[in-house]
């Protein structure tokens, strides 16, 4: 992925963050041998575990694949084509090293066969028609078999490098999978591990990112290979758990502080979005005659400045997708393109200081060029109007569903008392039958609201006033949206719970300053003015002194627009971050062009004076200085 103007590095693989296996297309699998068809002899007590995650923004597409084992003597590891109880046609086979406790990562390449092409193969993929087998001359009968799937919800990669202090005189590897379910039974996880470690002596489970040495979470004394371990979490090591904050490692007589360790790693699943867009043509400057749409989720973590998107459209010839930096009824220039421009669109990178500055007053916006408008057919700013979001997807579903299908819907409450439902909902469902609005928690199956008047994507409008039932559902959390389908017209295809936009605190502060060259007024002085969307009030700030830190108190929370001023301001006593303009190309702040023979340096925390909580209807107090009035806002919704 190449970066643009304003980045200081390329990020070509996603870093150690929260979330981010939510942008990764991980499938799973659990070999037994009462999976082979017919049923094997031989292979009776043995097993496999595998992660295989698809690349589908390469090109080629390729799938990395890490499967292990406690067979003796593979000689085939194969995938195949077809679904659970039927046999296929053999896909793509792995090499095979012959040792103890097998184990192998490899990564293929998809090629076009004669009869299969590259797109019949992710869709066969990503629907669940693929399966691995593992075969040994020890079984007469056959081997151990695992259908792909996509219903685990945790997976860790384990191996010597992981451990802190490294292990000694070891390399042995691991695979764990779990399921996980928030209800029936509550809160549990259902953990499986594969692993070749010799005289294991226990297992343990602790709260830590990748690089650090947790707290204990659970241990369990029974470490054999393909053993089963159930383990209930409180509210606090579920959230860990979901945020990718916990790892695994087997501990062994040789290493009693760690042989092998590996990240436990959530599938599929996203606890928080920061920002959503509605993508139409009337935000294009000038606005263009299409009735396509699109939507957009993006997570952001202010630890590593990680920026993770999901973009969904319906335009049929798009030729790129792009991020921007302008506010609305602006053109900017372009930040960096996102991964592909195929629908749905998943991805990942890493912001810069001065991007998450953008990002934060709101000043990104996505834009889907198509082959009649070149600069951009639709386009969507990342804000968080629309202020409650749901992901849709079958692993959503109770119990879960193999499906290539995804969703992608934002919300926002309008009209007196806010019980007016305004909704965006974007699915690619094959054979929709009904889109529902459900009351239940997560992970729970509850009960019938609403059903939309529509089934074809993108369903749009605010036709429904929410009853007081309806309305606390809604701002508990409590609601979600399905999407039945002809294969699945009872628990439905795919599933979203209703969530509220929660941006993260960044640890920048939020003032701006330039320095132009050239322009001398006294030692370590500067003289610039500029009309910018710096702050997300409704009261435009004046600072005409040395102090770039003298706001108004918002009063229009909703509205980004802002004007800054300031001359003679002394840059040597600003402790300001410095950059430079990259490739020639003028950045923007706001309306005014910074050539790239200046510098510009920022800080970005408004000082905690920024907000005046009593100014926002419903308010109560708050010191959180990143989170701009707009932000602000969306959490001080007044309900009744």
């Amino acid at each position: 992925m190449q970066r643009a103007v304003l980045f200081l590095a390329a990020v070509a693989v996603l870093v150690a963050a929260a979330n981010a296996a939510w942008v990764e297309t991980a499938y799973t699998a659990t070999l037994t041998p009462d999976q082979v068809v017919p049923a094997t002899s031989g292979a009776e007590g043995f097993g496999g575990a595998a992660v295989c995650i698809l690349d589908r923004n390469s090109n080629p597409h390729t799938l990395d694949c890490e499967v292990q084992t406690d067979v003796d003597d593979v000689s085939t590891l194969q995938i195949h084509r077809g679904s659970r109880g039927s046999n296929g046609a053999i896909i793509y086979s792995f090499d095979t090293t012959y040792q103890q406790g097998f184990h192998v990562r490899q990564v293929v390449t998809l090629v076009d066969f004669y009869d299969y092409t590259v797109d019949q193969q992710v869709s066969d993929f990503l629907n669940g028609q693929w399966y691995l087998t593992v075969g040994s001359n020890d079984f007469s009968g056959g081997g151990i078999r695992g259908q792909i799937e996509h219903s685990d919800r945790v997976y860790s990669r384990m191996d010597v490098s992981n451990t802190i202090p490294r292990s000694s005189g070891s390399s042995a590897t691991g695979v764990a999978l779990a399921t996980y379910t928030f209800f029936t039974p509550a809160r549990t996880l259902q953990l499986d591990f594969v692993h070749n470690v010799q005289k294991p002596t226990g297992v343990e489970i602790r709260l830590g990112r990748p690089g650090e040495v947790g707290p204990l979470v659970y241990f369990f004394t029974d470490a054999r290979s393909s053993v089963f371990h159930s383990v209930q979490y409180t509210i606090s090591e579920e959230d860990d758990l979901l945020d990718d904050l916990q790892y695994i490692q087997i501990l062994s007589q040789k290493n009693p502080n760690g042989e092998i360790r590996g990240q436990l790693i959530g599938i599929d699943y996203v606890p928080e979005i920061a920002f959503t867009s509605r993508l139409s043509g009337g935000q294009e400057v000038p606005s263009t005659n299409t009735n396509n749409r699109g939507c957009g989720l993006v997570a952001y973590d202010c630890l590593t400045r990680t920026l993770e998107y999901l973009v969904m459209h319906n335009v049929p010839d798009a030729t790129g997708a792009f991020v921007h930096a302008a506010p609305e009824n602006n053109n900017g220039a372009v930040l960096f393109a996102l991964e592909n421009f195929i629908s749905p669109i998943y991805g990942s990178v890493q912001l810069t200081l001065e991007e998450e500055l953008i990002l934060y007053t709101q000043q990104m916006y996505f834009n889907i060029p198509s082959e009649d408008f070149n600069s951009g057919e639709i386009r969507g700013q990342i804000t968080v109007e629309a202020d409650w979001w749901a992901y849709l997807s079958g692993t959503n579903v109770v119990p879960p569903v193999t499906t290539e299908a995804v969703g992608c819907a934002t919300f926002f409450l309008d009209g007196e008392q806010n019980r007016i439902l305004n909704y965006d909902i974007h699915h690619s469902v094959a054979t929709p039958q009904e889109v529902t609005l459900e009351i239940g928690q997560e992970g729970q199956n509850g009960d019938l609201d609403l059903v939309f008047p529509s089934i074809f994507s993108p369903i749009r409008g605010d036709s429904f006033v929410l009853d007081d039932d309806d309305l606390e559902a809604f701002v508990t959390e409590s609601s979600y949206v399905t999407v039945l389908s002809e294969a699945y017209p009872f628990i439905g295809e795919v599933r979203g719970q209703i969530k509220r936009v929660n941006p993260c605190r960044a640890t920048n502060d939020n003032s701006l300053t330039l320095s132009v060259s050239g322009v001398d007024e006294g030692p370590g002085f500067t003289t610039y003015e500029a009309t910018s969307q710096f702050t997300p009030n409704g009261s435009p700030r004046s600072n005409s002194n040395n102090s770039p830190n003298s706001p108004n108190s918002p009063n229009s929370p909703n509205t980004n627009s802002a004007t800054f001023s300031f001359t003679s301001y002394d840059t040597n006593t600003g402790g300001t971050i410095s950059g430079t303009p990259r490739s020639g190309t003028p950045i923007r702040v706001g309306l005014t062009p910074i050539s790239t023979q200046e510098t510009f340096s920022r800080r970005f925390l408004p000082p905690e004076s920024m907000f005046s909580p009593s100014n926002v209807n419903g308010a109560s107090s708050l010191s959180a200085p990143i989170y701009f009035s707009v932000i602000f806002a969306a959490f001080l919704l007044a309900l009744f």
